[in-house]
């Protein structure tokens, strides 16, 4: 004689388990955004979150991103979602914080890590430009400065090269220099930890700041 067996089924989580899978989709990206924030302090004594013209770090933001999104799989398995009928339910945590993080790697995680350490020396490059440009800064009336490359000179790509506030960076009487007078410039900048090439320093040439 046949038996019908019945299928088992999961009693649902207590509050403990609940507990620890909501709260690490929250504690990763909180974590991010810690790494993140001691990352550019460091960038801004030791190197450089700007990247040279037409550098890209998309390769590493998304391995980034995945190492995140795998990482915070495996610990929900861990905490209770291995079940199959809680693999929805894990797929959606991952998702959702992974999209909340993916910017904070790929734009701030990403570039930091590439700037903090060199890959090759540093190289200096003294180069004419077309023109500055300025930005205002974030609610401010001070600006910041960028030099003006229309063409590719000394093995740097054409685009705009970001000097900074000119009230921190290359401020008279040091240099001499005001905005207007500046028509060549010295291009400080080295291959970063993640191949991509970091700007270091942008000031006025010598011939600019006498």
């Amino acid at each position: 004689m046949s038996q019908t067996r019945t299928p088992l089924t999961s009693r649902p989580p207590d509050a403990r388990t609940q507990r620890a899978v909501l709260v690490p989709p929250f504690a990763f990206f909180a974590g991010t955004l810690v790494l993140a924030l001691a990352l550019a302090v460091l960038n801004a004594r030791f190197g450089s979150l700007n990247l040279l013209p037409g550098e890209s770090l998309w390769l590493p933001a998304v391995i980034l991103i995945m190492l995140y999104a795998m990482l915070l799989n495996g610990h929900l398995l861990r905490a209770g979602l291995a079940l199959p009928e809680r693999t929805r339910v894990r797929h959606l945590l991952v998702a959702v914080s992974t999209l909340v993080a993916a910017p904070v790697l790929g734009m701030l995680v990403a570039p930091a890590l590439n700037g903090l350490i060199g890959a090759g020396p540093e190289r200096i490059a003294v180069v004419g430009i077309a023109g500055i440009e300025t930005t205002h800064v974030s609610r401010s009336s001070r600006l910041h400065y960028y030099a003006r490359l229309d063409e590719a000179a000394a093995s740097l790509p054409p685009g705009r090269y970001f000097m900074g506030r000119y009230d921190e960076a290359w401020e008279p009487p040091e240099t001499h220099a005001t905005p207007l007078s500046i028509t060549r410039v010295s291009v400080r900048y080295r291959t970063g930890l993640l191949g991509a090439r970091t700007l270091l320093e942008v000031a006025p040439a010598s011939a600019d700041t006498r």
